[in-house]
């Protein structure tokens, strides 16, 4: 007998082989249109903020449209590089949902994810998924249906899910991590490396996106039409989140006078288009709101911040300098800096209204995060198969007043610092000469090995313990009692068949 998580139907897993046939087309890249959303309160790391009239500034995020199960039922999704998890909504308390039909089934599989303010509980689900602009690419495979959330579907929100395009090692729930989209449907794929890129467009600019609030996701690498120059590359320091290094950052021509570890603690600095803001530690915010003028403080305040009214990107142009960031070159010591102007870090909420988008981490242990109001600069490639993230200029990030594209990368040029390197807290490994220290150290890797040595026991003991079962494929100890499905997926649910290798 097969386990809960098992393949598709044979009558549909023909059709999906055929697919298989058709995803690599032309120059290999699949070209997904992204449209924007502006309400909800998906942020992680980000201090709440209020406003002088009408309340928090709405976060802008970027959903996709798939289609669900036979019926193809389509459903919109935020793309977000922040997470792991494709989630879509399976009650009728958050309408429109998804509706489980055969060949689709409940697992007996909990899952939840939280996120600051707020977060999302359900089962896992197994069903045909596809994108809507590429019914290619998809397949039978794992998620999330949400049957109890809190702050994440917001009212007037037009998106029903999320679609988490990290690694799996975010993945929930952490016993059983679901395969994440991305590489449960392996077919986009076909003949293209492991790599995908994102354009996020808040502002219109050029011809070639046809409206405010676009973007494209690509599949299978970077789209040269979409970018003016050349892709800068940074290494990506683990598999994780996106996470990178920032060497430094800077107002206007001068760097702020923080060591590079001041921006990487208590961990690597994460690119995540599902964050609207770009987050800083708050040493970083303190630092660089002391170096921008003085005499719009109020803008920049956490509490009861204001919107700067009857403003122009070209009038906050002329206000407020550049914010440099910048990152190490996958070329042995050379770095590069991304240019981030002020109508991209004052974001523009509609009838010339913008609010500050640069916000201190509502806790210690988040990271400097790159939301949206960076990411709308650049195409940003995220090459997983050789771990570099890479920058490139959007044709999409200079508003039509403006005029022409503003130079955003500088560089590749030497680095500033002597070793142009730092370590994240997380991963940092300190050492001292002094005999204390090296006592201390001492102390600490014996208890280490001896707590690793017990634990080595008890897993062997647990492994061999003669009541130890594992049935249909998955440990009962694990699930003790498979649990009903909740009702809103239930109701939906056809009449379990037995599935035959």
């Amino acid at each position: 007998r097969e386990s809960p998580r098992s393949r598709p139907p044979k009558s549909m897993a023909r059709w999906a082989a055929a697919s298989l046939l058709l995803a690599c087309v032309a120059d290999c890249l699949v070209h997904l249109p992204l449209r924007q959303h502006v309400g909800g309160r998906l942020r992680r790391g980000v201090t709440e903020v209020t406003l002088d009239t009408s309340g928090d500034p709405q976060p802008t995020a970027f959903v996709v449209t798939l289609l669900f199960g036979d019926t193809k039922q389509a459903l919109n999704v935020l793309v977000d590089t922040g997470s792991s998890n494709l989630a879509v909504s399976a009650s009728p308390k958050y309408p429109p949902f998804y509706s489980v039909y055969s060949p689709g089934r409940v697992l007996p599989i909990a899952v939840s994810v939280d996120y600051v303010g707020g977060y999302w509980a359900g089962q896992e689900v197994q069903d045909y998924v596809y994108f809507e602009d590429a019914p290619t690419i998809g397949g039978y495979v794992p998620f999330a249906g949400i049957t109890d959330a809190i702050s994440f579907f917001d009212a007037g929100t037009n998106y029903q899910g999320i679609l988490g395009l990290a690694y799996a090692s975010l993945a929930s729930p952490p016993s059983q991590p679901i395969q994440p989209f991305l590489a449960a449907t392996t077919n986009w794929r076909t003949g293209a490396s492991d790599v995908f890129s994102l354009v996020l467009c808040p502002h219109v600019v050029d011809q070639v996106f046809p409206q405010a609030g676009y973007g494209e996701l690509v599949l299978g690498g970077s789209d040269p039409t979409l970018i003016t120059g050349s892709i800068h590359y940074t290494p990506q320091r683990q598999k994780t989140y996106y996470t990178v290094q920032v060497n430094a950052m800077g107002v206007g021509t001068k760097r702020l006078p923080l060591p590079c570890s001041a921006y990487n603690s208590p961990r690597w600095s994460i690119v995540d288009s599902g964050t609207t803001e770009l987050v800083l530690p708050e040493a970083v915010f303190a630092a660089l709101v002391a170096a921008l003028p003085q005499q719009y403080a109020p803008l920049y305040q956490t509490q009861g911040r204001q919107k700067l009214h009857n403003a122009s990107a070209q009038m906050l142009e002329s206000m407020f300098p550049n914010i440099t960031i910048t990152l190490p070159s996958t070329t042995a010591g050379l770095e590069f800096d991304l240019i981030v102007h002020p109508w991209h870090y004052f974001r523009h909420l509609g009838n010339s209204e913008y609010v500050f988008s640069i916000s201190p981490a509502c806790n210690p242990d988040s990271a400097l995060t790159l939301g949206v109001v960076v990411m709308g600069e650049f195409q940003v490639v995220f090459d997983r198969g050789n771990d570099q993230i890479g920058f490139a200029l959007s044709k999409c990030a200079a508003p039509s007043s403006i005029g022409s594209y503003p130079a955003r990368i500088i560089g590749p040029y030497p680095m500033r610092e002597p070793n142009g390197t730092c370590t994240a807290i997380e991963d940092a490994c300190p050492t001292s000469s002094s005999s204390s220290s090296a006592v201390t150290t001492f102390i600490v890797a014996s208890v280490v090995a001896l707590g690793c040595a017990f634990l080595i026991l008890v897993g062997l003991v647990l492994w061999y313990h003669p009541k130890r079962k594992v049935i249909d494929g998955y440990d009962k100890w694990a699930f003790v009692a498979d649990p009903p499905a909740p009702e809103e997926l239930r109701t939906y649910n056809p009449p379990a068949t037995e599935q035959t290798a």
